[in-house]
């Protein structure tokens, strides 16, 4: 975000998703509802250019990596039963981020209180969401929770509008309009099609 600014990024980062979307799907209208959502994420958050092709690149590799933790938690999720697959998950990233932790950790100890803030961040960012996450993508298509990610920069931008009293202009209304519409328009063709 330092090298291309926030919504250049968010653009970029949420192309993983729809790209699972597109990819799982040949129905014309779902690619259809994805360009209308991938045009209606480029009108709210207008992201602009960049000649920054790191910062370009590191967002794709954002896109990238998104794109396959949707599918990689769709297969963990379908093999391990329960929570398996978050604990196993979490297990793997606490044995790769360990050692670094405890180097940095001895070179910038943190107070009490930091821990405390971080293990509440990591139980409410990602063990609860990765365990839903697990439990969504054993009942629905990766098509469809890449389509339902593009909810995000709206849930972002109504949590702004309503609690940091942010201003949404005219057009960031209809860049959510157009994401919400067309992802209710797909969940329900998803949602009849499995009735």
């Amino acid at each position: 975000m330092e090298r291309i600014g926030l919504g250049l990024a968010v653009t970029l980062g949420f192309m993983g998703p729809f790209a699972v979307a597109v990819a799982s799907s040949r129905r014309v209208m779902d690619i259809l509802c994805l360009l209308v959502a991938t045009a209606g994420l480029v009108v709210l958050v207008n992201p602009g250019g960049s000649n920054d092709f790191v910062g370009v690149g590191l967002a794709l590799f954002s896109a990238g990596s998104w794109g396959g933790y949707i599918l990689l938690s769709r297969r963990v999720g379908a093999s391990m039963s329960g929570l398996r697959g978050t604990a196993a998950s979490t297990t793997v990233s606490l044995v790769l981020w360990a050692p670094i932790a405890v180097v940095w950790f001895m070179h910038f100890p943190p107070p009490l209180w930091a821990l405390a803030l971080a293990v509440g961040c990591g139980v409410f960012s990602s063990v609860i969401p990765y365990s839903i996450d697990m439990f969504a993508l054993r009942r629905i298509s990766p098509g469809l929770y890449g389509a339902l990610a593009s909810f995000n920069p709206v849930w972002a931008a109504m949590i702004g509008w309503m609690m940091l009293g942010e201003v949404l202009e005219v057009r960031e209304w209809t860049g959510i309009l157009m994401i919400v519409v067309s992802n209710v328009v797909v969940a329900v063709r998803h949602t009849t099609d499995s009735a």
